[in-house]
């Protein structure tokens, strides 16, 4: 999905507070190896709470971050709810244990998603490096290890 820079003039505080961070993410993934070579990385940073990658398959990778409650997350999102109950009833226990921990697995009516919160002090622009380079690294690895299970897919 192509990401259609935003039109606006004034942005909310907490829209300045996720282009920053978004801004500061799209630069350092330029710099990953293994991100920038995986993804395609985002031009215009996101006004909102996540950026999302597509993969090519029937999920895309999302990272979210919650300033709210000082979180962020890295999360699988299903394009149809088959899928994703497929990855959950076969799938679940071998990728959660590959991983080291549990997700959070939610079904929603036409979609669904997987993901692991993760807390980080998201005001803190001093640790923006250290959060960018968790996301990048936690995005790799869980697409890496939801793709292996793509060949047992059932479309």
């Amino acid at each position: 999905m192509a990401i259609i820079p935003e039109k606006y003039t004034t942005l909310s505080p907490i829209q300045e507070e996720y282009r920053k961070f978004w801004l500061y993410f799209n630069s350092q993934s330029l710099n990953h190896r293994g991100f920038s070579s995986t993804f395609k990385i985002h031009p215009t940073p996101s006004i909102r709470c996540y950026q999302d990658f597509s993969i090519r398959q029937p999920y895309h990778l999302v990272l979210k971050v919650d300033f709210k409650r000082n979180q962020y997350v890295v999360m699988i999102y299903f394009n149809k709810v088959k899928v994703y109950i497929d990855y959950y009833e076969n799938h679940k226990t071998r990728i959660e244990s590959e991983l080291g921990y549990t997700l959070e697995w939610k079904e929603l009516a036409t979609k669904g998603s997987a993901g692991k919160l993760f807390a980080a002090n998201l005001f803190d622009n001093s640790q923006y490096e250290q959060i960018c380079q968790k996301m990048m690294d936690e995005g790799i690895r869980i697409v890496r290890i939801f793709n292996s299970y793509t060949e047992e897919l059932i479309l």
